[in-house]
C-alpha cells in the first residue's frame, strides 16, 4: 500500500569512511565561514543546512532537552491508535535490533514520530558513547532540536536516511554516520516511528541504510496487515446499507481506501484529500460525486446531468490541478454544506505537460501529434495514448478522446500555440 523509494547512501560501496568524512569536514566548515566550496553537500543536506541556518540553530549545540513525560505521551498515544498492532510494531524493532547489535560498537534506535529517542540497544561500551552526545532515552532528536541527523531527516522527509559524518550540522556529532527509516502508516502515510542504526564514522556503510530500510519495512508489512483487517470489518459493518442504493456507488474509509463499489471502476484508493465531510465534491476518477458517511465510511455516489459547472486551474509550478464546482473565472465556486467544493489535485510531469499542450492548440490533435508537440519526435505513441487515458480516468469531463481536445476551460496556462517540445524526455514522470 505503501510506495517504496531506492534509498539514497551517504557514501559510496567502495570507499574509505574516513577519508570520505574528511572531504566532509571541508564542506561543513567552507559553510559555516562562507567561504567557496569546492563542492556541494548532497542536496537534501544541503537543504537541511539551509533551514538550520535560517533558523539559527548553532553548530555547537548543547545536548538535546529529555522529556520523560512527553516520550510517554508519545508511546500511549501510539498505543491508542494502533492497539497491540503498535506494541507489535516496537517489539519487532527490539527484535531485529537487540541481538544482532548487542556485541558491536553500533547503537539501535526506537524513535517516536517527534524523533524521541523511546528505545535503545547496543554494547554498554556503545551505549556510554552515545550518551556523551545526549543520544539518550526520551531526548528529542529531531531536527530542529539537534540539527541535521537521520533520525530528524527521516521523520521529516518521511523516507529512509543515511547522513555520514561531518554531513551532521552540529559538530558534536562528526564522528558519527547514521542511518534511519521511518515506518509509515499504511493507511495515511503518517510517521508512526523512525528506526536508526549509528556508529562511529569507521563502521559507516550504504549497507546500513538498507537494514535499517529492511526492518522498517517489515514493520509496516504488520500494520498492513492489520489495516486490511480494518478495511474488512469496516465493509461488513456497512455493507447491507449501501448494497440497498440504486445505480453506481464507490465505498471508502475516511482516507480514501476503497471496500466496495457498484457500477464504478475505481482503484484501490481514490483521492479524498480536500474533499468535504459531506455534500458535493469532484473527487478524482469519479467526477462530481455525492458524499455522504455511514459511520467510520465514506459513500461516494456519482452525480449526472447535475447542471453543476466544473472549473479546472493549473499550477504547472506546483504541480496541481484544482478542480471547483463552479466557474473559477466568475469566482462562483460552489458552497456546499461541508464547504467549498474544491479540490487540489496533484500531477505527474507528463500530465502537466499534456494539459498545458492541450490549452494552447488550436484544434484537437491525433495521438501522434500530441506526442511530438510534448516530447519531441522520439515519442512514443503508445505511451501519449496511455497518459491520456490516465488523465479522462482521473478527471472525467476534462479530455476528450481522440482526436484529444479540452472538454472544458483550463485556467493558468498562457495561450498560444506550442513552438517545440514542452517537457523533457518522454521517461519524465
Amino acid at each position: 500500500m505503501s510506495r517504496i523509494e531506492a534509498p539514497e547512501p551517504a557514501l559510496p560501496y567502495d570507499g574509505d569512511p574516513r577519508a570520505y568524512a574528511a572531504v566532509l569536514a571541508g564542506l561543513h566548515e567552507s559553510r559555516m565561514f562562507g567561504s567557496r566550496p569546492v563542492a556541494r553537500p548532497r542536496h537534501l543536506v544541503d537543504e537541511s543546512w539551509s533551514r538550520m541556518e535560517r533558523d539559527g540553530v548553532p553548530v555547537h549545540r548543547p545536548d538535546p532537552h529529555i522529556d520523560e513525560g512527553a516520550l510517554e505521551a508519545e508511546l500511549d498515544a501510539m498505543s491508542t491508535r494502533y492497539g497491540a498492532d503498535g506494541r507489535e510494531v516496537r517489539r519487532q524493532v527490539k527484535r531485529a535490533l537487540e541481538g544482532c547489535l548487542l556485541d558491536s560498537d553500533l547503537v539501535g534506535i526506537f524513535a517516536t514520530p517527534s524523533c524521541r529517542v523511546g528505545d535503545r540497544y547496543g554494547s554498554p561500551g556503545a551505549l556510554r558513547r552515545a550518551d556523551r552526545i545526549g543520544f539518550v532515552h526520551a531526548a528529542a532528536w529531531g531536527e530542529s532540536a539537534v540539527g541535521t541527523n537521520a533520525i530528524g531527516l527521516a521523520g521529516l522527509l518521511t523516507r529512509p536516511v543515511q547522513v555520514h559524518g561531518p554531513e551532521h550540522w552540529c559538530v558534536n556529532q562528526h564522528d558519527w554516520s547514521c542511518a534511519a527509516a521511518p515506518v509509515r502508516d499504511p493507511a495515511d502515510g503518517a510517521v508512526v516511528a523512525v528506526v536508526d542504526i549509528s556508529g562511529g564514522i569507521e563502521l559507516a556503510h550504504p549497507a546500513l541504510l538498507g537494514l535499517v530500510q529492511a526492518v522498517a519495512t517489515q514493520a509496516e508489512l504488520r500494520l498492513r496487515d492489520a489495516h486490511r483487517a480494518r478495511l474488512e470489518k469496516l465493509r461488513k459493518r456497512t455493507w447491507s446499507a449501501v448494497s440497498r442504493l440504486r445505480g453506481p456507488w464507490a465505498l471508502t474509509d475516511e482516507w480514501g481506501w476503497v471496500v466496495g463499489a457498484q457500477g464504478l471502476d475505481v482503484d484501490e484508493r481514490v483521492e479524498l484529500t480536500g474533499a468535504p465531510g459531506g455534500g458535493l465534491a469532484v473527487v478524482a476518477g469519479l467526477g462530481q460525486v455525492e458524499i455522504s458517511r455511514i459511520g467510520e465510511a465514506v459513500v461516494l455516489v456519482p452525480r449526472t446531468g447535475s447542471g453543476v459547472d466544473l472549473g479546472y486551474r493549473l499550477d504547472a509550478a506546483a504541480g496541481t490541478l484544482t478542480v471547483t464546482m463552479g466557474d473559477l473565472r466568475a469566482g462562483t465556486g460552489l458552497v456546499t454544506s461541508g464547504g467549498v467544493g474544491a479540490t487540489v489535485h496533484h500531477l505527474t510531469g507528463r500530465h502537466i505537460a499534456l494539459l498545458t499542450t492541450l490549452a494552447r492548440a488550436r484544434g484537437p490533435l491525433t495521438p501522434t501529434r500530441l506526442a511530438e508537440s510534448v516530447w519531441g519526435t522520439q515519442a512514443s505513441v503508445v505511451t501519449a495514448r496511455a497518459e491520456v487515458s490516465r488523465l479522462r480516468r482521473r478527471f472525467p469531463g476534462l479530455v476528450s478522446a481522440a482526436p484529444y481536445r479540452l472538454l472544458a476551460h483550463l485556467d493558468g496556462v498562457d495561450a498560444g500555440p506550442v513552438a517545440g517540445p514542452v517537457a523533457g524526455p518522454v521517461s519524465q514522470r
